[in-house]
């Protein structure tokens, strides 16, 4: 970019030793000493171009076509289910655990971990859609019974798998290994890319970069995140005996837009539970163009067309 200045705008072609050298501090830049209360430079992209309005009716044909045009627009074209191999498995107090990886899209392996008593038939299963933080603490109660199964997950986390176990984390395990053996149901857990095995660097920089880079590839990490949980549910119902259950959906509080919109994209799902609302634009993450198209409210009465849907109040568990 800046070869392409001096050549064309200054007429030279010097060796650029080092690119965007600050020629003043900010101080010098300063122009008022305090902003004007009715100042809009800060979001001038909000009168950009109009938002969607509850107050207006939405079209739920044209919104999804609009959707999947402009904001999903950059999922590859797959047809066919992923195919599910086991990578590892454990067992504990009567409830296996089995890791499973699958290719959601060419060149992006990731895993789901199902959770089932060894005795029995489950009668529905119910997949859950972690976030990193999430993740972290399903690892930590992991490592009081089922071990053998993370070991590549501990290491990539930073987890030490053979120090002591505290007395609480025992006991949440067992409780939880009660609750899968009187639901009769299993229970999975699916780290979409971006968390997990697949996380991204902790800096905060090279985070914001990488967002970039996928919006300019017509996508974001957050669109195709959605594209991952769908092709994890496509694999869980290639499960032996889990094909024909119904199949529940669940979302940790950070996938709960990723949640909402894999219900809408993915038929013939029993329900869908959130741990809160959808969020507006600019508190839940990235995805192109979908404030134009709907509001949160109407992703939330859209993902209600699909399946019923359960949101619970915050800190209770509770609908």
């Amino acid at each position: 970019m800046f070869r392409w200045f001096n050549r064309f705008l200054k007429k030279d072609e010097p060796l650029i030793d080092e690119a965007a050298v600050p020629l003043f501090t900010a101080q010098q830049l300063k122009v008022f000493e305090r902003l004007p209360a009715d100042e809009i430079t800060s979001k001038c992209f909000e009168h950009f171009t109009k938002l969607a309005s509850d107050a207006e009716p939405l079209d739920a044909e044209k919104a999804r076509a609009d959707l999947r045009r402009r904001t999903f627009g950059g999922w590859p074209k797959i047809g066919s289910a992923p195919n599910a191999r086991e990578i590892a498995s454990d067992e504990h107090d009567g409830v296996r655990v089995t890791a499973y990886e699958f290719e959601s899209q060419p060149g992006i392996q990731l895993r789901c971990y199902l959770a089932r008593s060894v005795e029995g038939a489950p009668t529905a299963v119910h997949v859950e859609v972690v976030d990193e933080e999430s993740w972290r603490q399903e690892l930590e109660l992991a490592r009081a019974g089922f071990s053998k199964a993370f070991q590549q997950e501990f290491s990539a986390a930073g987890i030490k798998s053979d120090e002591p176990v505290p007395a609480e984390v025992s006991q949440h395990l067992a409780g939880w290994i009660r609750y899968i053996k009187e639901t009769e149901a299993a229970y999975v857990t699916f780290t979409p890319r971006g968390v997990g095995l697949t996380a991204l660097a902790d800096d905060q920089k090279y985070r914001v970069q990488v967002r970039r880079r996928f919006m300019l590839l017509g996508q974001t990490l957050a669109g195709m995140q959605v594209w991952d949980a769908k092709r994890a549910i496509q694999a869980t119902r290639t499960l032996s005996g889990l094909e024909k259950l119904p199949l529940h959906l669940h979302a940790s509080a950070e996938m709960t837009e990723i949640a909402a919109f894999t219900a809408m994209f993915e038929p013939g799902l029993a329900s869908l539970t959130l741990s809160q609302p959808p969020r507006g634009d600019k508190e839940a993450p990235d995805f192109l163009d979908w404030s134009r198209i709907m509001t949160a409210q109407q992703l939330l009465r859209l993902a209600q067309s699909q399946c019923s849907v359960k949101v619970e109040e915050p800190g209770t568990g509770k609908d």
